[in-house]
């Protein structure tokens, strides 16, 4: 879109995109929690060292959804691109 072209972050490419899963992160609903973890993690990077985000993803989906993310799953997921 040219209206964003002015803004810096899109002119020095720190563009990020929010992940989807079920839902997309974003929007109020269970992945709200992951969503806190991936946004601190990508802004505030170093702020959790001990987070394994992919781990605790993993973890999330087979617990909430009885789903088994593959690691493909994961980085579709990650990148906004697509739902486990």
């Amino acid at each position: 879109d040219a209206a964003w072209q002015g803004m810096t972050a899109v002119k020095d490419g720190r563009m990020i995109r929010n992940p989807q899963g079920v839902m997309k992160w974003e929007k109020f609903g269970v992945e709200i929690a992951l969503q806190i973890l991936w946004f601190t993690q990508e802004v505030y990077p170093g702020k959790l060292p001990d987070l394994d985000l992919k781990a605790e993803v993993k973890d999330f989906y087979k617990k909430y959804y009885n789903f088994e993310l593959t690691d493909e799953n994961y980085e579709d997921l990650i990148s906004g691109q697509g739902r486990p």
